[in-house]
Order: C-alpha cells, then sequence, then structure tokens
C-alpha cells in the first residue's frame, strides 16, 4: 500500500474541508493546516481585504500559490485548501496557464500526497452559506463583476448576491475540481466520523 505524507482537502466554500481536516488530523497524530487562514495571518488582513472585497484576486492567488508549494514538501501534514485551488481562472505567471492549472500542477509533482475532493449537494451548499453570512462571514465574490455591482446593497441583498455569485462559480468549477482527483467523496448527509472513514480507508 502507498504511504502517503500529506492530504490536500480540495472543494468548493462550505462543503467541510476545515471540519474535516482537524478530524484527520486528529486522528492520524499529524499537524492540521488551513491555507487560507495561514495567507491572512502572513499578510495580516482577511481575505476581503488582500481581494478588495473579490475585485482582485491577482494578489491573493499569488500568495496561494506560493503557500500551496510549501506546503507541497511538508510531512504528516493535513490540509484544507480555499475554494479555488486547482480551478480558479486568475492568469498565472507562466503563458498560457492560471494559476489553478499552476496549483493542479504542485498536486501532480507532489510525491506521496493524497488529494481528496470533498462534494456536496448544492442545496447544502447554498443553506450554509446563507447561514455563514447571516453571521456576519461574508466572504468575498468570486465574480470581479459581482463585487463592483454590490455597492450600497442591503445586508440581505448582499447575501442573496453572495450566495447566487458562489453558485455561479460552482457550476463553472465543478469539472475542474474532477480532475484534480480521483477520490471523491460526497459528504451529503454523512456524519464527520463517516467522512473521515472514508478518507482513511485510503490512507491505511
Amino acid at each position: 500500500m502507498k504511504k502517503f505524507s500529506r492530504i490536500f482537502l480540495v472543494g468548493f466554500r462550505a462543503t467541510g474541508k476545515s471540519t474535516l481536516g482537524k478530524l484527520l488530523a486528529d486522528k492520524l497524530g499529524w499537524s492540521f493546516m488551513d491555507l487560507d487562514f495561514l495567507i491572512t495571518q502572513q499578510e495580516g488582513e482577511d481575505v476581503g481585504k488582500i481581494t478588495k472585497n473579490g475585485t482582485d484576486w491577482r494578489r491573493f492567488r499569488e500568495i496561494e500559490n506560493e503557500a500551496l508549494k510549501e506546503m507541497s514538501v511538508l510531512k504528516n501534514v493535513v490540509i484544507s485548501c480555499g475554494g479555488g485551488v486547482g480551478v480558479n481562472d486568475i492568469p498565472g505567471y507562466e503563458s498560457g496557464k492560471t494559476y489553478g492549472d499552476l496549483n493542479a500542477q504542485i498536486f501532480k509533482n507532489s510525491n506521496n500526497s493524497l488529494v481528496v475532493l470533498l462534494k456536496t449537494d448544492e442545496k447544502i451548499i447554498e443553506e450554509r452559506l446563507r447561514v455563514q453570512y447571516k453571521n456576519k462571514k461574508l466572504m468575498p465574490f468570486l465574480s470581479a463583476t459581482e463585487a463592483k455591482n454590490s455597492e450600497g446593497l442591503d445586508l440581505d441583498d448582499l447575501i442573496e448576491k453572495l450566495v447566487k455569485d458562489s453558485m455561479q462559480a460552482l457550476k463553472k468549477r465543478e469539472p475542474l475540481y474532477e480532475k484534480l482527483t480521483e477520490i471523491k467523496i460526497d459528504t451529503s448527509g454523512k456524519t464527520n466520523e463517516k467522512i473521515a472513514q472514508e478518507v482513511l480507508n485510503y490512507v491505511r
């Protein structure tokens, strides 16, 4: 059986990557890292400020790409990746490639890594996003156009626009997520323990 040195959890917003990542790390006795959190700690700004509320993602994707490279050689670690890792469409530093393409190449070149895609029913994602946004955990827009057109909206309208923007992005990203790995887990209706066990079945 192949011995894995690290696990990358990929997938869209609100699919449970961070929650599962912490549980997996605990069960394996490994470290846990949340890529988005590490970026905000490093920069001293939240994702909204780094991306100018979603109007300019380039700086964030540059930092994310460098951080992913560093993590791709760490051992005994579970890494929760942001929703755009491996799938975003921001032009990268290589001609004709996006930062999503460059991230996907890092996964491919990372020896002894297990990349796991977490999938969840769209309705569940919508519900989770609305709860998060209503609890003032507002994430930046994924579309620069939507972000620029959101100024002056009240909270309820802003939330609906954020959800709509997110679901449109999910449609575009789904086929790209599928290409990142053969290991896909649908988390809909499953306990975190059951999901963790499915991942562990590949590791042990």
